[in-house]
């Protein structure tokens, strides 16, 4: 799929669809790292947003299939907050939603109100259960689960040529070591805990958030969804760089979406022995740029972050304050 799409290519896409009135603009938005996305307009019909995303033999994520159904149980349990899915073509990778009006959240945003409406939303979400979901994009319920992520993540980079990432993963792959040693005993008791999943955009956060005029917040973005841990959920919510979530909103938001499962005390165990591991799976994240899939990817959508910064970023994930400590009010 080529990173470049002209208007005449999407106007063909379009004639393909119920839309087939020939659109009177055609805008590129701001997407994630993974997908284009375009506003459409048309004189005699409500906007629409048609989104395409990112395919590559070397990465088998299905981000479509995630997003669409994902967006298609929202619709069932008749959550206002999210673009409602209007049109899927599987074979050539592009769904149409409503359009919604509104402005990328910013750091202005990490609020108690934000996070009431995010906290809101998970629990939504799993008013109605639906097993058929698939498992959320590296889905972690178990110990199991967790290291071998993370551990993934820096096999792929370990022997990356650039002596930059060669002289951050002298530093990281001790530190890797030395934590899942230290919390190998609490490992082994959740080993045993069950494997309770629920229904998660995975990717929740203010850079997944739209503001609308009124002050409400939309919800966007769930190529990763489906069913997952809740632990990985509130972890990822917190670890995420692209808009930090403030640490001093981590025992408010955990103790209302901790009510999703049946024993909050044993969350909270898997939540704070699971935490440092994930800043280390973070760490690996933010340095996607320096992979050839990220590359990729990050073509088709037209980003281009800066190295450096991203080299920055993942040391400041890796030694980052745990959000539960005193003092944590970043």
């Amino acid at each position: 799929m080529m990173s470049d799409v002209t208007p005449s290519a999407l106007e063909a896409l379009l004639l393909t669809t119920p839309y087939r009135s020939k659109p009177s603009s055609i805008r590129s938005l701001k997407g994630g790292a993974n997908n284009q996305v375009f506003a459409i307009e048309f004189n005699n019909k409500d906007p629409i947003i048609l989104k395409r995303y990112f395919q590559s033999p070397l990465d088998p994520r299905q981000r479509l299939k995630a997003e669409f159904l994902f967006s298609q149980h929202i619709l069932q349990s008749k959550i206002a907050v999210v673009p409602r899915p209007l049109y899927v073509d599987w074979d050539r990778q592009f769904a149409l939603y409503t359009f919604v009006d509104g402005t990328l959240a910013t750091r202005q945003d990490a609020t108690e109100t934000y996070i009431e409406s995010a906290a809101h939303f998970l629990l939504d979400l799993n008013e109605v259960p639906n097993e058929a979901l698939p498992l959320a994009s590296e889905s972690c319920t178990s110990p199991t689960d967790y290291l071998t992520t993370i551990q993934r993540k820096i096999d792929r980079l370990i022997s990356h040529p650039d002596p930059r990432i060669q002289k951050w993963m002298a530093l990281l792959v001790p530190e890797w070591d030395r934590r899942r040693a230290q919390c190998q005993a609490a490992l082994q008791v959740l080993e045993g805990f069950s494997k309770e999943t629920i229904i998660t955009p995975s990717d929740l956060g203010l850079h997944n958030t739209l503001v609308t005029s009124d002050r409400r917040y939309v919800f966007i973005d769930f190529e990763y969804a489906g069913r997952d841990g809740l632990a990985k959920t509130i972890i990822d919510f917190f670890l995420q760089p692209k808009i930090p979530i403030p640490n001093q909103y981590f025992e408010p938001f955990f103790s209302k979406v901790s009510s999703l499962v049946a024993m909050p005390h044993r969350l909270r165990r898997e939540v704070e022995t699971y935490f440092p591991l994930c800043q280390v799976k973070w760490s690996c994240i933010v340095l996607n740029v320096f992979d050839p899939i990220g590359q990729e990817r990050r073509l088709f959508a037209n980003v281009t972050p800066r190295e450096e910064d991203k080299l920055k970023l993942a040391e400041e994930i890796l030694f980052s304050p745990l959000p539960w400590t005193k003092g944590n009010g970043t």
